[in-house]
């Protein structure tokens, strides 16, 4: 399967003799210096890292007027926020199955690309993003590739109206579990294997004609099992995961206000070894103004609650008889950046985020592993990006 990945990228990146309309291709890098104080949210606390490196190819090949190959690869290092090292991010045959005036049909058949959340589409392209780091509560880094892509076929429709335009979306496939997406969710000595079964994801969005307005909901639901062994016990069983999620943006000329909610059922049966059936809530408010045609200032606070019974987090260190903190159960993060674009195609980001708590920095399963982090923390970051 990834000989097939990589090969269509290949073919994306050596095609010089193609006619220059029917393959497009862009890239971009992007470097900077980043400093997490009182956390391991990037490495040693208190440390300034160069781990905020990003480089990334994309290309889409027309083979003829119905169907088109695109792909994207990327080198990624930021720390211990998801895994150093080049992936595919996707790979799929985009196949249109109806157009005219009012409406489009597409088939994405391959390694296809989540667009049902407000970023989700964009998160993978550094210029492409609001900040540096996106809001945790929706966007978690340690959930990075397994909520970028996934494996199998996606169906995209849009018809027009005379004052917008509707979306909907809908896919199945299975996502890709990473060594590290395992320590994610069972803890920092994973003690057994992780395999997807499915994912299946629709979503329903709606944007106005002048694109000042854009609504959108979503639902997602996955399916995996697993294989666990430990002192001599040793169990198979299946665990799902459930999110529901809306999005809400205004977007004026001097001025972008937007936000998103999420609902998210975790449900893990490793009896005896543990039992996990939560709901958590999240979501965040996001301010962007623009000061000049190439400047701009970002406001937003992100909240995350893994258990919305338990948000002050006391009953999860009860359970782990004091030696997992209360601020493990729940992260509220104010944050504030700064966006330049010095030319064409440079730009600079400055950020700097806030932190009370540690609910997105703990594996779902087993926060005895927490990375050392103080309850209060705070990161600051600058990256500068160019694309072509």
């Amino acid at each position: 399967m990834k000989g097939l990945w990589l090969g269509a990228l290949l073919l994306l990146c050596n095609a010089p003799s193609v006619a220059k309309n029917k393959l497009t291709v862009h890239g971009f890098a992007a470097q900077g210096l980043i400093n997490a104080y009182n956390s391991e949210f990037i490495g040693e606390p208190g440390e300034w890292s160069l781990q905020l490196s990003e480089v990334g190819i994309n290309g889409r090949y027309s083979i003829n007027s119905k169907v088109q190959v695109v792909a994207q690869g990327v080198y990624l290092n930021a720390g211990n926020r998801y895994p150093q090292g080049a992936r595919l991010d996707y790979a799929f045959v985009d196949y249109s199955l109806a157009t005219n005036e009012s409406w489009r049909a597409n088939i994405h058949l391959g390694r296809f690309k989540n667009q049902n959340w407000l970023y989700s589409a964009t998160q993978d392209v550094p210029h492409t993003r609001p900040s540096i780091i996106l809001p945790q509560s929706i966007y978690f880094d340690g959930f990075r590739d397994f909520s970028l892509s996934s494996d199998g076929v996606s169906l995209v429709t849009n018809k027009t109206y005379a004052n917008g335009e509707l979306q909907f979306n809908w896919s199945l496939g299975k996502n890709t579990i990473s060594d590290e997406f395992t320590v994610d969710l069972l803890g920092g000595q994973p003690i057994g294997d992780i395999e997807p079964r499915y994912v299946q994801q629709a979503g329903l969005a709606w944007s106005s004609r002048s694109s000042s307005w854009y609504a959108s909901i979503s639902l997602l639901d996955s399916r995996l099992k697993y294989d666990i062994s430990d002192s001599g016990v040793s169990l198979q069983g299946e665990s799902s995961f459930s999110r529901y999620q809306a999005a809400l943006r205004y977007s004026g000329r001097y001025v972008e206000l937007n936000g998103e909610v999420l609902k998210e059922k975790i449900d893990v049966d490793a009896a005896p070894l543990f039992r996990i059936d939560q709901i958590g809530l999240g979501g965040y408010l996001q301010s962007r103004f623009f000061l000049r045609r190439n400047v701009s200032i970002l406001t937003r606070f992100d909240v995350f609650y893994p258990d919305k019974d338990d948000k002050s987090g006391s009953q999860l260190s009860a359970r782990f008889n004091g030696q997992v903190p209360a601020f493990a159960g729940f992260m509220r993060t104010y944050s504030l950046g700064l966006r330049w674009d010095i030319g064409h195609r440079y730009r600079l980001h400055l950020e700097h985020h806030w932190v009370e708590g540690a609910g997105r920095l703990t594996p779902i399963t087993t926060p005895l592993t927490l990375p050392i982090t103080e309850r209060r923390w705070r990161t600051f970051a600058v990256q500068f990006m160019t694309w072509f």
